[in-house]
């Protein structure tokens, strides 16, 4: 499942997206930051902003630390060392 695509980009019938009202029409299950698995693979490629992928990654440790099944993310955000959220990733 991709937590951040839109109905323009989704490779897959399910997704979350920024814009749960317009996008579920496609197929979105609402936010990522709202999203709630306790198992899964998930391909995360967020809006490249500190604010949006120290969010990301914050939430994706509460979901791991409340899995009950296998949990495991791709994460694809570029090389920025001097980002707070680059160096919550790593």
């Amino acid at each position: 499942l991709e937590c951040f695509a839109s109905p323009m980009n989704a490779r897959y019938a399910r997704f979350c997206s920024a814009h749960p009202a317009t996008d579920a029409a496609f197929g979105s299950l609402g936010s990522f930051f709202q999203f709630k698995p306790t198992s899964g693979s998930f391909e995360s490629n967020p809006p490249f902003d500190d604010a949006t992928i120290s969010k990301m990654v914050l939430h994706m440790e509460s979901l791991l630390k409340g899995a009950k099944g296998p949990m495991s993310f791709a994460i694809i955000i570029p090389f920025l060392p001097d980002q707070v959220g680059w160096t919550r990733v790593q």
